[in-house]
């Protein structure tokens, strides 16, 4: 269930309607074949951009998730000047599309910054909350690297508990680490927590 959750949570970032000029890193650099491969304590995990999928104006990367070598997700996701958000999500077969996107990365990013998404998930009203924790410098592929640092936390209509997950995004990497919890004292004490930590980034060639 956690990784569910988180793939619900972070489900990626992506290519832009916004054609403004770029300042600075790309903090989710999205073109078709970019690819992040991840470790956990439950398997390895691979994220591809495999394609381009116009959605209304906003021209969106196509983004599928491979869980120990098993497709399990598929999302459109795109840019504005809002930020960075998920248009449609396919989960293990079920596929679910939102009224409005889900913003996943605030811009013009701030510390401190909050933001919300309201909307149906898994039969049910779900609640996201994000805030922008501000930088933090990590080991990435054996350097250290000052990453921006995003909080959300899921609530489910009619779940005693919520799920966390925080995601460190470095430049021109996108998400490095993420870290998924829940429990704590809706569940007796106990806490639970799980690592997907980047351990192979291969950026695209076209």
């Amino acid at each position: 269930m956690a990784l569910r959750i988180g793939v619900f949570l972070l489900w990626a970032v992506g290519a832009s309607a916004d054609t403004s000029p770029r300042r600075g890193p790309e903090w989710y650099p999205l073109g078709v074949g970019t690819t992040w491969k991840y470790s956990s304590q439950a398997g390895d995990y691979t994220v591809m951009v495999v394609g381009r999928r116009k959605i209304g104006p906003v021209d969106c990367a196509v983004l599928e998730m491979r869980t120990n070598g098993k497709k399990t997700a598929t999302n459109a996701v795109g840019r504005d000047a809002d930020g960075y958000r998920v248009f449609t999500s396919e989960e293990t077969g079920s596929a679910s599309k939102s009224g409005k996107p889900m913003t996943v990365l605030g811009l013009p990013m701030k510390q401190g910054s909050t933001w919300t998404w309201t909307g149906p998930y898994s039969g049910t009203d779900a609640k996201v909350t994000y805030t922008d924790l501000g930088k933090e410098t990590i080991a990435v592929l054996g350097k250290n690297v000052s990453c921006r640092k995003i909080r959300s936390r899921l609530e489910l209509t009619g779940v005693q508990f919520g799920i966390d997950l925080t995601t460190w995004y470095a430049p021109d990497k996108g998400p490095v680490l993420m870290r998924y919890g829940y429990g704590g004292a809706e569940m007796g004490g106990n806490r639970f927590q799980m690592d997907m930590k980047l351990k192979e980034f291969l950026p695209s060639r076209r």
